[in-house]
């Protein structure tokens, strides 16, 4: 008797069966069901070499993926120049202790520093410029804000902050030199944002709640800006929080109050950010940073910056301010000049990328004396 054939799959053998019969099933003999069976079987073991190939192919490819995946996700380059050449030209710094040199052994281990600049819609100065730093050995991000009205060391009128990126030579580069002014270093790299970058984080994450601390009113048809947002606890999404960030004319207090808040804002945006259920988000939110921000680093160092940050806990976001006196007037226009001992030791504290203390020698800062006398650090005020 003939053995009844089991059932084929891609994973048994065939059934062979007697010679000397014929299927009484199908009609066919024993000699014609052998040769089926073979080619069956010839044919399963091709499928399986071809689905092995395939296999290692996805293999190779997915290792390759994952090899440039892992060598363009990595932190920027540090530059050599942060410092550049010392400023001189007082009895003061003459005294000082001497600028560092340009080594980079000198800075610190894993210190990246960066400046955020959100743009003004309005006329092309600055809204915000924002100095950060981020101590990776230490699981540390300091941001420190410097007001739009910061009295500046420049040669044009008026001379604050918020004119350093549209007036300054070569642009870019140039505004750079101007905050080495301010600093004492170069920052590592830089982000131009516009206003959309903003609306569509806050957006991705689902928008936030916010405590606004005063009535918000105030319309600009010209700019298409009308805001009028209650104090209190409540949601905000993209487009309402961009009018808490961007309203400014109801402060006591003027820029320092709408700097206080564009930093309890972002604290709050930071926290929700920081919420495990957004961390699959990294890669969403580089994106959005590659839309909307103009920037000298590419993808994978933004991816970079983003997981080093979501590692981070909600304290060890710190924001600061430019310790100033906030209301200063000079040649008629309101200022806020530059309380030069805090603001160094600020600097070392915070964002100072070196392991030696920034001094005065460093710095071209435009300030008042004990008696109140305008002066330059480097004894020479800039000309029109």
């Amino acid at each position: 008797m003939e053995r009844r054939r089991k059932p084929l799959s891609n994973d048994i053998d065939v059934t062979f069966y007697r010679t000397e019969t014929s299927n009484a099933h199908t009609g066919r003999t024993a000699e014609e069901i052998r040769r089926i069976d073979a080619l069956i079987y010839r044919y399963q073991k091709k499928k399986k070499r071809r689905r092995i190939f395939r296999l290692v192919l996805l293999l190779m490819v997915l290792t390759a993926l994952y090899m440039f995946y892992k060598s363009n996700v990595r932190p920027p380059e540090l530059a050599d120049d942060l410092r550049l050449e010392q400023n001189v030209g007082t009895e003061e710094n003459d005294r000082a202790a001497p600028s560092l040199s340009v080594n980079g052994s000198l800075r610190k281990d894993a210190f990246y520093t960066f400046v955020i600049v959100g743009m003004d819609d309005d006329n092309g100065n600055t809204d915000t410029i924002i100095i950060g730093a981020l101590d990776v050995k230490n699981k540390k991000l300091n941001m420190v804000s410097i007001p739009r009205d910061t009295l500046v060391n420049v040669p044009w009128n008026p001379r604050k902050a918020n004119t350093l990126l549209m007036h300054s030579d070569d642009g870019l580069d140039g505004f750079m030199r101007r905050l080495k002014d301010l600093t004492g270093f170069v920052p590592d790299s830089y982000f131009i944002v516009n206003l959309q970058a903003f609306v569509s984080l806050v957006d991705e994450i689902g928008g936030i709640e916010f405590d606004v601390p005063i009535d918000m009113d105030y319309e600009d048809p010209e700019q298409d800006l009308f805001i009028h947002i209650k104090a209190g606890l409540q949601p905000l999404d993209g487009e309402k929080a961009l009018k808490v960030i961007r309203f400014r004319s109801g402060y006591p207090t003027q820029d320092i109050g709408r700097i206080e808040t564009q930093q309890n804002l972002l604290k709050a945006l930071a926290k929700k950010c920081l919420r495990l259920d957004n961390w699959d988000k990294i890669d969403d939110f580089a994106q959005i940073f590659r839309d909307n921000v103009e920037t000298d680093l590419d993808l994978g160092i933004i991816i970079w910056y983003g997981r080093q940050i979501m590692r981070l806990k909600q304290e060890d976001i710190i924001f600061h301010t430019v310790p100033e006196n906030y209301n200063d007037w000079v040649s008629g226009r309101s200022y806020c000049t530059i309380l030069l001992d805090e603001w160094l030791e600020m600097i070392n504290a915070t964002i100072n990328p070196f392991k030696e203390d920034i001094v005065i020698a460093d710095v071209d800062i435009l300030t008042r004396d004990e008696n109140k006398n305008l002066y330059a650090t480097t004894g020479i005020i800039a000309c029109e």
